[in-house]
């Protein structure tokens, strides 16, 4: 999205970046795409994807109807070698690729140049955006109200409940 409103600056009114991966970070994303490559892509049912996903420590902090809805939605029932099996509707190594493919790496110029609104939201314990890159973003927000830091948030940014009815 960021690349999509950097070269069509009239696509979007404003933009905002929750947690983004703005910066390339070839030796985490590698680690990252390898973990992806050896994670567990299917299981005998979709109660077991979910006794899975909850004991998984990566879902601890997501609220439990997020993980119920992800559990279902981003699986699917399929025959696995002639028997019933729930697998992952996105290939694990497609995954992979997608953290392989990383930000365009003039990505940050590019936002430094524009002059749309641009509002983020940092995660304070993110082990994407570092706290020298949250004092770069900082540094080419139009005013500090554009950049949000939730200290005790991580790379997944957990929704305020306000939020969502608005």
């Amino acid at each position: 999205m960021a690349h999509a409103a950097i070269l069509d600056p009239l696509a979007f009114v404003a933009t905002v970046f929750i947690d983004p991966i703005l910066f390339q970070m070839k030796d985490q994303t590698d680690m990252i795409a390898q973990r992806a490559l050896k994670r567990r892509d299917r299981w005998d049912s979709l109660q077991d994807v979910r006794n899975s996903f909850t004991s998984n420590k990566g879902f601890s902090d997501w609220h439990p109807e997020v993980l119920n809805l992800h559990v279902e939605h981003s699986t699917h029932d399929s025959t696995d070698r002639e028997r019933a099996a729930r697998t992952l509707k996105t290939p694990k190594e497609q995954e992979a690729a997608t953290y392989l493919a990383a930000p365009h790496p003039d990505l940050p110029s590019y936002l430094s140049e524009s002059k749309q609104n641009h509002y983020f939201i940092l995660g304070g314990k993110s082990v994407v955006v570092h706290p020298a890159d949250r004092e770069w973003i900082k540094s080419i927000s139009r005013t500090q109200r554009h950049v949000v830091v939730m200290e005790d948030a991580g790379h997944l940014v957990r929704l305020i409940p306000a939020l969502i009815r608005e």
